[in-house]
């Protein structure tokens, strides 16, 4: 007989990465690759990411996310990657339209309240005249499989997570981190 414990381990990075909130940007924008799924597609197009200082930035890449912040799950349904962006820019306009929600900002906080029912799904103070959401990442690379065994072990049933292409991923979502793994089938 063998006894086998597998547990899932991750740290947050001690840094947070935030978006901001920007009711003058029209598409979402990150900086960080490692923002998008791992569906995520060279950007194929002409156009370039206008900035307020009539520069034009190159878009890398493009896909979706989502956003976990405060027990609330958002869709982000289309992410540009431009690298030489400074912050990830949240647009608010799509932001609601792809989480049936709506902001209130004000001068010190805002919130994001759901429509139907106008449940708060988000309340974030206000930080140098911006409205930031800070995210805690998961540090993926001290992503550990950790595995017990207690008499002789026959086979490993555990894998640690790769990064690849996932068709059927597997989430376990706490309330203060979200994993997502692929098991090979």
């Amino acid at each position: 007989m063998v006894a086998q414990s597998n547990s899932l381990f991750a740290e947050e990075e001690e840094e947070e990465q935030s978006w901001y909130v920007d009711s003058g940007a029209n598409q979402h924008i990150t900086v960080d690759l490692e923002n998008l799924n791992l569906s995520r597609e060279p950007y194929q197009g002409s156009v370039d990411v206008a900035v307020g200082n009539g520069s034009s930035l190159p878009i890398a890449n493009t896909s979706s996310t989502t956003l976990t912040a405060q027990n609330s799950t958002f869709q982000l349904k289309t992410v540009l990657h431009c690298s030489d962006v400074p912050v990830n820019l949240l647009s608010i306009q799509k932001f609601c339209a792809e989480n049936d929600c709506f902001f209130i900002l004000t001068a010190t906080y805002f919130l994001v309240k759901e429509i139907q029912t106008g449940r708060v799904l988000l309340h974030k103070h206000s930080r140098n005249g911006l409205y930031p959401i800070p995210l805690h990442r998961l540090s993926f690379h001290k992503l550990w499989g950790l595995t017990a065994f207690l008499g002789v072990q026959t086979s490993t049933l555990f894998e640690p997570p790769m990064v690849s292409t996932c068709r059927n991923p597997s989430t376990f979502q706490s309330s203060s981190i979200v994993l997502t793994w692929c098991c090979a089938t």
